[in-house]
């Protein structure tokens, strides 16, 4: 078993003067994230809101060792306290306001199968800024209309909305992102996880990333 404190431990900052071009990645393709019932559930597990997810949401290619299916989805927001800064990763030292990490395994394993091996889990990390505007995404409002029923640890709620991933993600580019081998970012941080961060942030109004989030 893995223990924080090893060699490819995650979060990192991506310098971008330090990044390499590597031209077999090629696009990635996500499959069924457009159904508008795969978050099952939110809950609150003391540090963070995890969406729970249904339904056969895979991802392939982009350089990815294995095909990978979607198993949870949760957000890092930033607050008034050291516990909580934002993002996890930066970008040449910049933090972001927020970051999703939409969590894969290996098709067919359980996460603690998936722990046995560097290349079995893939997460991606989606950043999230504040826009100065009135542009706001309404599947966001929906979402986080859900968390006032989740405000004590351990407590969870059930989404009867329609409400799918694509619409959370809105436009972002899927195309440009950063690749790097780490690791789970909460103890016993193992060693274990193929990492793709994107380049291109989602766009939020102020009061939907730190208002309702926080």
């Amino acid at each position: 078993m893995a223990v924080c404190g090893g060699v490819r431990q995650s979060p990192i900052n991506i310098d971008t003067n330090q990044l390499t071009f590597d031209p077999s990645l090629r696009n990635l393709t996500f499959s069924n994230i457009i159904n508008p019932h795969s978050i099952k559930f939110l809950t609150n597990n003391g540090h963070t809101v995890s969406c729970v997810l249904e339904g056969l949401i895979e991802v392939k290619g982009g350089g990815l060792p294995h095909g990978y299916t979607a198993v949870m989805m949760h957000f890092h927001w930033g607050g008034d306290s050291l516990c909580h800064p934002g993002s996890e990763h930066t970008v040449d030292s910049v933090r972001y306001p927020m970051e999703i990490h939409l969590v894969t395994l290996k098709e067919g394993l359980t996460l603690e199968q998936a722990k046995t091996d560097p290349e079995r889990i893939a997460v991606f990390g989606f950043f999230i800024d504040v826009t100065g505007n009135q542009w706001h995404v309404e599947s966001w409002r929906t979402l986080t209309s859900y968390l006032l029923n989740i405000t004590e640890k351990g407590s969870s709620v059930d989404i009867v909305q329609p409400l799918s991933i694509s619409d959370l993600l809105g436009s972002v580019d899927l195309t440009k992102f950063y690749r790097y081998q780490g690791s789970l970012t909460t103890p016993t941080c193992d060693e274990v996880v193929v990492w793709t961060v994107f380049e291109e942030p989602i766009k939020l109004r102020r009061d939907l990333v730190s208002g309702n989030l926080t």
